[in-house]
């Protein structure tokens, strides 16, 4: 059905968005930085505790993203 072709479009989109983020923007360099090298990264200036927290919140984003458009597709009920 159309609605499977909508679910593995949007997640293929997101895929590409977050590899895009995370490979060509400075953002995605910060990220994977302070993941390797945290104190460094702090000694630049940078927030660590608020990279890791938006990254968290960015997940949890991207799992109601998932949920939502995987409601509408799978049924769920609790029998």
């Amino acid at each position: 059905p159309l609605t499977r072709v909508f679910v593995m479009v949007v997640a293929l989109l997101m895929l590409l968005g977050l590899w895009l983020m995370l490979t060509r923007t400075r953002i995605g360099l910060v990220i994977q930085a302070a993941l390797t090298h945290p104190e460094m990264v702090e000694a630049l200036g940078h927030n660590v505790p608020r990279v890791f927290m938006l990254v968290f919140g960015s997940g949890c984003a991207l799992a109601g993203l998932a949920g939502v458009i995987g409601g509408i597709t799978f049924i769920t009920e609790p029998s």
